[in-house]
């Protein structure tokens, strides 16, 4: 007795003072809660209504569910990367929900001009008035789930806990009254209780976040999200293409009963699946939060999860037979098999469940799809040859591609840890006066202990070190040069860079030390030393300038202006305009448009691979004052490594996809290049 009270005072403590595990928790009790009144529904249901309407109407929920996840786009995902860090979080969530809300509408419509197409008849989508509150009721649907990354990204998941709650228990009370309806019944319940829970959850967002519904809606987020976004979001669909098209191919081939039995055992399955699910969206909150704690979080997920999952997988298969026959004795004989294989399923779910979300934090967003395209192809290759052997046939062929998924996985993270690509090192003598005892207690303010390190290529003032943890954690210390920079000086450019990373470029994360301080200071041996902490960024510096490299630096700088225009609209300048030299102020720049900017913007300073810009560098000489001096500084730098002006010619065409220049401007550009080069062409390098 004494070692349960003490067990329940410990998880007790845990929940208070551990968010990952509270996260977790909670997120594991909302799915419990809603797989336990799931359960209730479908006993309900399955004692009420034939097999052949369950499984009617199982077809249809799981073409809403397709509808959902190609609809939200990845911004669920999105919203639990990046709303920890927004300043904003209602102008980002109405952003996000504006834009779901129109693209399922319009998805649904597109699914009523085809759905004949997928066998599914029911009155709800015969009359045009029908047709209409089956669009809006999708929105609803999408929205539902958009608002729990809010609860999560929080680290708030008691409300998500108690909004699931409220969706069981509506779902579970509704099919008694809506018998008359057949199938269509059944849908509506299922419908009824997500308005129930959207309008909760609504509710519970402005205890969480101080959520505005009137707040003007911030676009950006969507640049922000859209290289995270768009991999999940092409992961997700492919990930539920085979559980949401099998109720489809096994209406085609084994009839609506068999729907209905294979719903009741994908049913049961997914209270073991929503658990990883769960326990890795708690693993992606606090990640995002504290991305120094990234291996540590995954170690200890993956404990809670084989702790959790292994004793319910065995517990599952035995009880099977005796679990299924409560929802009658024909499920219990059609719906076993599959169902066992199934659970057997969840070791492989949960592997790749913490892969993915591994990937997410990592922006390796591209090795999902590759492994979820892999159980796509592998599931629905398999079913074609395994359908004959009727619903276990379908279980080994999910079964299949969630090994299958796995396999990719490995391969995915033996390359990336087998062939990382490092910065371009160049091997730079350590002075004396740079330690690794320095080193050394510049980490420490980060609670790194063990560690080891190699001296990078330097800045004028600064020494870059790459650090190493264990194997597969990188990260960059960047150390200022004695009297090179103010506190004041290394905040201002760190802030910058936290803005434009935020706003989606691809700019190192800056990670804060342990007293949540974006900058470390520590005073050895009558000496002050600064530094920042960065999360490693992939890529090299590229040799030449190629098309490729200049598009996406061009593409890249207009960004960084337009956004340092905005950037430099509400802070105060004084410290950066008397940076502003002479000439600048003498001159037409003085009448060229302003705003916050690299101004050191080349090839040395960019990170890329085949497809462009992986990582922005070095913002060491970012400052206010006139953008078109930027960008002459990057044109003299691509001029110089190779005369021709076509090059020129289209860096600014394309930066002008973007960010078109002022006259002012193109003048100022044209008659500095021909002036400096002596070339007379290029007073029209604009055109």
């Amino acid at each position: 007795m004494k070692r349960l009270v003490d067990l329940v005072r410990q998880t007790k403590q845990l929940i208070i003072e551990d968010s990952l595990f509270r996260n977790a928790v909670f997120l594991v009790a909302s799915t419990a809660i809603m797989s336990a009144l799931g359960f209730g529904f479908w006993i309900f249901v399955a004692h009420l209504y034939p097999p052949e309407q369950i499984g009617e109407a199982s077809a249809l929920i799981s073409v809403t569910t397709l509808i959902s996840n190609i609809s939200l786009l990845g911004l669920n995902a999105g919203l639990v990367r990046f709303l920890p860090t927004s300043k904003n979080q209602s102008r980002d969530i109405n952003a996000a929900i504006i834009t779901v809300g129109v693209v399922t509408m319009l998805a649904a419509a597109a699914y009523l001009a085809i759905g004949r197409l997928f066998g599914i008849h029911v009155s709800l989508l015969v009359t045009p008035w029908h047709q209409a509150a089956f669009v809006v009721l999708m929105a609803a649907v999408s929205l539902n789930t958009l608002t729990d990354a809010v609860f999560v990204a929080n680290r708030r998941a008691e409300y998500h806990t108690l909004v699931y709650a409220v969706f069981g228990f509506v779902k579970l009370i509704l099919p008694i009254f809506l018998i008359p309806f057949g199938s269509l019944g059944v849908f509506m319940a299922y419908m009824l209780a997500v308005i129930a829970s959207l309008l909760l959850s609504l509710l519970f967002m402005k205890r969480v976040s101080n959520y505005k519904i009137s707040a003007q809606p911030n676009w950006n987020v969507l640049k922000q999200t859209r290289k995270f976004a768009t991999n999940n979001y092409i992961g997700v669909i492919l990930a539920g293409l085979p559980s949401q098209l099998m109720p489809l191919f096994i209406i085609k081939h084994l009839g609506t009963a068999e729907v209905a039995f294979f719903s009741m055992a994908w049913t049961m399955a997914n209270l073991l699946y929503i658990v990883p699910s769960a326990a890795t969206q708690s693993l992606l909150a606090e990640s995002s939060h504290d991305p120094q704690q990234k291996s540590k979080n995954v170690r200890r997920t993956a404990k809670l999860l084989a702790a959790v999952l292994i004793p319910c997988i065995l517990l599952s298969v035995l009880v099977a037979p005796y679990l299924l026959r409560i929802f009658g004795i024909q499920y219990s004989t059609g719906s076993t098999f599959i169902f066992q294989i199934l659970a057997v399923s969840t070791i492989f779910i949960a592997i790749n469940t913490v892969r993915n979300t591994v990937l997410n934090i990592e922006h390796r967003s591209s090795g999902i799809v590759l492994a979820q395209a892999a159980t796509l192809v592998t599931t629905m290759g398999s079913i074609t040859f395994l359908i004959r052997y009727g619903l276990p046939g379908v279980g080994l062929s999910l079964l299949l591609g969630n090994i299958a998924s796995n396999v990719c996985h490995y391969f995915v993270y033996r390359y990336n840890r087998k062939h990382p690509v490092l910065h371009t090192i160049v091997p730079v003598e350590a002075e004396e006066t740079i330690t690794r005892e320095n080193v050394g207690e510049l980490l420490r303010a980060y609670g790194v202990t063990n560690f080891s390190f190699k001296q990078l290529a330097n800045g004028n003032n600064s020494y870059t070190f790459l650090i190493k943890q264990r194997v597969d954690t990188l990260h960059v210390l960047r150390v200022y040069k004695k009297g090179k920079k103010t506190e004041s000086e290394i905040e201002t450019e760190v802030n910058f860079m936290r803005y434009l990373q935020q706003e989606g470029l691809p700019v190192p994360v800056v990670i804060p030390n342990l007293k949540k301080s974006l900058v470390s200071q520590i005073s050895q041996n009558d000496r002050q030393w600064q530094g920042i902490l960065m999360e490693f960024a992939s890529g090299t510096h590229p040799d030449q300038y190629n098309a490729n490299i200049i598009y996406s630096m061009a593409k890249n700088q207009a960004r960084i202006h337009i956004h340092g225009q905005e950037y430099a609209k509400n802070r105060t300048l004084a410290y950066n305009r008397h940076l502003a030299s002479l000439p600048e102020k003498l001159s037409p720049l003085r009448f060229a448009p302003k705003g916050f900017s690299h101004f050191d913007f080349d090839a040395t300073n960019v990170l890329a691979d085949d497809r462009g810009i992986t990582s922005i560098l070095d913002f060491e000489g970012a400052r206010h004052g006139p953008l078109v001096a930027c960008i002459y500084f990057t044109l003299t730098q691509i001029y110089n490594k190779k005369p021709d002006i076509d090059g020129l010619q289209l860096y600014l065409t394309t930066y002008q996809q973007i960010r078109v220049l002022t006259w002012i401007e193109k003048v100022i550009l044209g008659m500095a290049l021909a002036l400096k080069y002596k070339k007379l062409k290029l007073l029209f390098v604009h055109k």
